[in-house]
């Protein structure tokens, strides 16, 4: 049970990694809803109030030790949403962007207005 518990903690890290990297190369978030980083969030903090509910239901507070893939799946998720967050609005916030529905594919052009 814990192989796979590490393994799923890999496979979350790997999915983030990319995403990050891109976004700092592009230095742009032109291209992903930010919604879905929202829920995303939302499911990390749930999931990680969960788990101490649980607990206090419980009264035993080992189930949070008990339990490290899905602490360490909650906290690494609200990681990398909260830097999506800061890369979204904070480091590349999102500009003007003139598009041409009329392209056979459409074409986001930076305004000069901005």
């Amino acid at each position: 049970l814990y192989v796979l518990g590490t393994i799923k903690i890999i496979i979350t890290i790997a999915k983030y990694i990319p995403q990050a990297l891109l976004n700092r190369s592009r230095r742009s978030t032109v291209g992903w809803n930010v919604y879905n980083v929202i829920l995303d969030l939302t499911g990390g903090v749930l999931s990680l109030l969960q788990l101490v509910g649980d607990c206090a239901d419980m009264g035993d507070w080992t189930g949070i030790t008990g339990n490290p893939a899905k602490i360490s799946i909650a906290l690494v998720t609200i990681c990398f949403d909260l830097l999506f967050l800061v890369q979204h609005y904070i480091f590349y916030p999102p500009r003007c962007y003139t598009y041409f529905p009329t392209m056979e594919h459409s074409i986001a052009i930076e305004s000069k207005d901005t």
